[in-house]
């Protein structure tokens, strides 16, 4: 999560400062950013969010570029788009059909086939978790954000989850949760806080010197999220961006996405509509 600070902001908003205890305490990823907006729905819910990154980006940065796929779920905050159509999107959809593939929807729980790309777009910037979610609430009296703090390890008692430690401006903290502490940190960073909190794999704990809370297989299903393109120069003179000047050849693009080098999802980039 990137959550941009402008001048607009309540002064201090991101540095208040912390309570010993909160109901809830949430890693700021994109998941945990949505997870904390909802929980602070509730008047009389405490909730700290932890962001371990820096917030000194502008508006128009490259933050703000709208993303070409977009995760959704159902009647929330982040606007969803499809792509303008274009001539080649013809082509490609026929191909597709031709080869066996079915029209389908990039986001729904069986994406393969041909779409077009989908945007989390709200006038004319990406619509992330982070603007959408958190930037409308900040002043919530029960929510509190803060950057710069990266966490070290979850605190465990009695085989219970119970707070965090952290590193913010080079001074190592613990907080307390009262109810949960929610872990959202990627699909690699929230491995190794578990694994440095002592919950993984006994033989790479000893080896690191971890002192062993839960043997876990933690880390042992990580896979690959696959993703390549290919690009085709065509001898046709369709223009599909005008601003390409500098590149005589039209180009297709086919984004391909697979999971086992047997499906794919074909698809065309905006930017070359």
């Amino acid at each position: 999560m990137v959550l941009l600070e402008r001048k607009s902001d309540p002064p201090g908003v991101y540095d208040k400062p912390f309570k010993e205890m909160y109901d809830y305490i949430v890693g700021a990823g994109s998941a945990g950013s949505v997870v904390a907006f909802r929980l602070s729905e509730e008047y009389d819910t405490s909730v700290l969010l932890l962001e371990a990154g820096m917030s000194d980006m502008e508006p128009d940065d490259v933050t703000q570029i709208p993303s070409l796929w977009a995760l959704r779920g159902l009647h929330g905050p982040i606007n969803i788009k499809e792509t303008t159509e274009s001539i080649l999107q013809s082509f490609h959809q026929t191909a597709a059909k031709e080869i066996g593939f079915s029209t389908v929807d990039c986001n729904s729980d069986d994406p393969i086939g041909f779409c077009k790309n989908q945007m989390n777009v709200k006038d004319g910037k990406r619509c992330s978790t982070s603007t959408c979610y958190l930037r409308p609430v900040l002043e919530r009296h029960n929510l509190q954000v803060s950057l710069r703090s990266r966490v070290t390890k979850v605190l465990i008692r009695s085989n219970k989850a119970v707070g965090v430690e952290f590193i913010k401006d080079g001074k190592r903290r613990r907080i307390f949760a009262k109810h949960e502490v929610i872990l959202s940190a990627g699909f690699i960073r929230s491995a190794q806080i578990l694994m440095l909190s002592g919950i993984g794999p006994r033989k790479h704990l000893q080896q690191m010197k971890i002192p062993l809370t839960v043997d876990l297989p933690v880390g042992q299903n990580l896979y690959d999220h696959l993703l390549f393109a290919v690009q085709y120069n065509i001898t046709a003179p369709l223009s599909i961006n005008n601003k390409k000047a500098s590149e005589p050849d039209d180009k297709i693009y086919i984004w391909c996405t697979s999971s086992d080098f047997k499906c794919l999802a074909l698809s065309v980039p905006d930017e070359i509509v």
